[in-house]
């Protein structure tokens, strides 16, 4: 990788970006970039991905990943009825989050992203060049617009179902720059429609073999985002054709086991091989503490929970997974242990995607077609990397409930902070054998999360709702 390229490309795409966003989708005029060439117009598609958009807080409260996102005691946050997290920790459905919802930065960001893309479509059109060329950057735009999409409609609106996409709410489908066009909420079902159109045959084949770095779509990028659009669509059979060519290209998992003796767990996303795409908060994640359920589903043998540290020099625990701090934050006994993400030198895509990931979605559509045992080692080439040698076995499984909870529990660890763990709920949500109520408890209260609760879907804020009479909530 031309390490330079990508810092130059890194600033250009990162000004314009970041260079304002207005009430509705930061609409730009067609022209008003000043890219008169295909190369200066090729930095366009260099996004800085890399802020608090790509982070995921409300949503980890949300599953019961995290019982506290930020400000540390969870009984301090429920003991303050106002705020969203409060909402999400309480799983208070009466909550108005509408009302508390002043701006949404991931929102925001999102359809910013995706305006810019659109800039470039339109600009592309019109400028000279290979044709070849033009061809694949096409391409890459497209794939694109398609993720930042497929995270927007799986946050703010109902898990795709076959039996109620084609009258679901779902969201704006922007492929356009005219600031007067109402930007149209489409039903589910057309959304994911016009995903796979700008993931088809024809836009994947386009994709170069090797990304330029690791902001832009290659084909494993192409590919894995197709394949996690089938996935959430419930069609396994598909997902698992797509996800299968995804890890050809980018088949790499994290080699965790040189923890053990060097300690300090570093990575940062530029050389960070199962990266196929970044998108995440550079310094982090951080400030999340465990619920005591997430926290015992970490195996024994963990290697980063047993021997990871943040750094190498500092304050007396240094462990990655700190287990002192998270108790010294959180003044209350909530039983059961709860860990501190400590993190600070090691730059986890939240919002992107890892090929360790994939690994996860070709084991459960193995699992869903009857090849449990083929599903399981799936999982096992990624645990092979996780566990200390000393300790580790791998998962066996004769039938679909065992090995899709061996899967789900080891699933749930290896995606944590992400945005996976909660689309999957969403999706298991819609199945009878899959479905759960979250429970936890705070202060001596147990708060309850069913599977049909509206708190599964995010608020649109009022910066876009105001703008768009289109959009009323998907979760009302």
């Amino acid at each position: 990788m031309n390490i330079r390229k990508n810092i130059m490309a890194m600033v250009a795409g990162a000004s314009l970006l970041f260079g304002g966003c207005g009430d509705y989708l930061d609409i730009t005029p067609k022209g008003a970039t000043t890219f008169s060439n295909l190369t200066d117009l090729e930095y366009m598609l260099n996004g800085a991905y890399t802020n608090s958009a790509y982070e995921f807080p409300y949503l980890t409260l949300l599953t019961n990943e995290s019982c506290s996102a930020k400000t540390g005691d969870p009984s301090l946050v429920i003991s303050n009825a106002n705020t969203l997290e409060y909402a999400y920790l309480a799983y208070d459905e009466e909550f108005d989050r509408y009302a508390f919802t002043a701006s949404d930065n991931i929102y925001e960001t999102y359809y910013s992203n995706i305006n810019r893309l659109n800039i470039f479509l339109g600009r592309l059109a019109e400028v000279d060049g290979d044709e070849d060329t033009k061809t694949r950057l096409e391409a890459e735009a497209r794939v694109l617009r398609a993720y930042w999409h497929y995270l927007l409609v799986n946050m703010y609106a109902k898990q795709y179902d076959e039996a109620t996409a084609e009258t679901e709410g779902g969201i704006p489908y922007v492929t356009d720059t005219e600031v007067e066009n109402v930007k149209e909420k489409l039903t589910v079902a057309e959304v994911y429609r016009r995903l796979l159109e700008d993931c088809s045959d024809e836009v994947l084949q386009a994709l170069p073999d090797e990304p330029e770095n690791v902001s832009r779509p290659g084909k494993a990028m192409g590919y894995a985002v197709r394949g996690k659009i089938y996935f959430q669509m419930k069609q396994y059979d598909l997902a698992l054709e797509d996800v299968n060519v995804a890890l050809q290209y980018n088949g790499n998992i994290d080699d965790r086991r040189d923890v053990m003796t060097e300690l300090l767990y570093e990575r940062d996303y530029e050389d960070f091989p199962s990266v196929i795409f970044f998108a995440g908060f550079q310094n982090g994640p951080f400030l999340y503490i465990t619920s005591p359920e997430t926290s015992t589903l970490f195996e024994e043998g963990d290697i980063l929970m047993n021997y990871g540290q943040r750094a190498l020099t500092g304050s007396d625990d240094l462990s990655l997974w700190n287990q002192t701090l998270a108790e010294q934050t959180v003044l209350i006994d909530i039983g059961g242990d709860i860990y501190y993400w400590a993190g600070t030198e090691y730059k986890l895509p939240m919002g992107g995607i890892l090929s360790d990931q994939l690994y996860y979605i070709k084991a459960e559509c193995l699992i869903r077609a009857g090849q449990y045992q083929a599903g399981l080692d799936e999982v096992n080439k990624v645990r092979f990397y996780r566990i200390d040698p000393a300790v580790y076995q791998p998962l066996t499984a004769d039938n679909e409930a065992d090995a899709m909870q061996k899967m789900q529990d080891a699933k749930w660890i290896e995606c944590l902070f992400t945005y996976n763990n909660y689309f999957d709920l969403k999706r298991w949500n819609t199945e009878e054998n899959y479905r759960r109520t979250i429970t936890r408890t705070i202060a001596g209260t147990t708060y309850s999360l069913s599977p049909d609760s509206p708190l599964w879907v995010m608020p649109f804020p009022p910066t876009a709702v105001r703008h768009n009479s289109t959009l009323t909530q998907n979760y009302e």
